[in-house]
């Protein structure tokens, strides 16, 4: 039998270390909340031509996007729209390239020639520099050269046409975040003729506690069952439900935000649907567990460790499942 383990870590896992990226998923799930500027190199281009120097400002003058970076920068849009991550200010370079790369990204672009300027400035750092509006996101569509210079820890080749370095700002530094490399944007990509994804909401799971002791089904749904009670229900309830029940049930750590936790939760909810119905569980001093088959046909067993007095919130949860087929 197969046996798969995630680990809803809420005690025990770090963050990355500061000097380190996180993944371009960890990335897109901070983009959701606002704050956050895409220093985004235009899309793939057309290498059989060159730009010609000088005041190069009509097409023929200048290397342009070819389909695949036509394609791109629509899935880019497609994946922020899917996602709802909110989009504020998008500027671009002047060229037809990074210009075109954001309006078929975003439908619209401000040009600024600061952001194809070979020499380095003031107003070219200060421009990057700008905190996003609350609650959203700013777009910044230029060359290598530019994010080169002011993404920190991004060398010549790290980001590629159509990859991005994700950025944050205090108004006064940047910080990169994460780099997002093509390979990201195709695994995010949303195909609208795919199968639709699991619903946000399952229904409430049935309590089938055959050969459980009334005495700890009685205390499954009190006592410091409820934390178990209120975590399956909000598993099948859905996000919302999941960052109340964090909010609510969890020992805080400054290690592990609410938001890589319900990255993770997604990403269980994902692989394991929902749960269809409660078999058993078992209590006792050290731990509690919760044994459920999901709606995908998975065994499940969810292990809680729990503050030792009320309101006994949950400080570790670790769900551990098999796959239905077994072998």
């Amino acid at each position: 039998m197969i046996l798969g383990s995630i680990l809803v870590a809420l005690s025990l896992a770090t963050t990355p270390p500061p000097d380190s990226l996180l993944s371009a998923d960890s990335a897109m799930a901070l983009l959701k909340n606002g704050g956050y500027t895409m220093l985004w190199r235009h899309g793939q281009t057309d290498r059989s031509v060159s730009d010609i120097p000088g005041q190069n400002t009509e097409r023929y003058q200048q290397r342009n996007l070819n389909d695949a970076g036509v394609a791109l920068a629509k899935s880019v849009g497609m994946i922020f729209r899917a996602r709802a991550l909110p989009v504020g200010e998008v500027i671009a370079s002047p060229m037809f390239r990074t210009m075109e790369t954001a309006q078929y990204a975003f439908g619209r672009a401000t040009g600024n020639p600061l952001l194809y300027t070979l020499d380095p400035s003031a107003e070219e750092r200060a421009l990057l520099l700008v905190v996003p509006a609350a609650g959203t996101n700013r777009i910044i569509v230029t060359h290598h050269f530019i994010i080169e210079r002011n993404a920190p820890g991004i060398k010549p080749g790290d980001v590629g046409e159509g990859e991005a370095a994700i950025v944050k700002s205090d108004g006064k530094a940047l910080k990169t975040i994460a780099v997002i490399k093509l390979a990201d944007w195709a695994r995010m990509t949303v195909d609208p003729a795919a199968t639709k994804a699991a619903p946000e909401t399952y229904p409430a799971p049935r309590f089938e506690l055959t050969g459980v002791s009334p005495e700890t089904a009685a205390k499954f749904h009190s006592g410091r069952g409820h934390v178990a009670l209120a975590y399956v229900q909000s598993f099948n309830a859905g996000r919302d439900a999941m960052k109340a029940f964090f909010e609510t049930n969890v020992t805080a750590n400054p290690d592990r935000t609410i938001d890589q936790r319900l990255e993770a939760f997604s990403k269980l909810r994902t692989d394991i649907g929902g749960f269809e119905v409660i078999t058993g569980a078992n209590i006792t001093d050290q731990e509690l567990t919760v044994d459920a088959k999901t709606t995908t046909g998975k065994a499940v067993r969810i292990t809680f460790k729990q503050e030792p007095e009320a309101p006994y919130r949950a400080t570790s949860i670790n769900v551990q499942y098999y796959a239905a087929h077994g072998g």
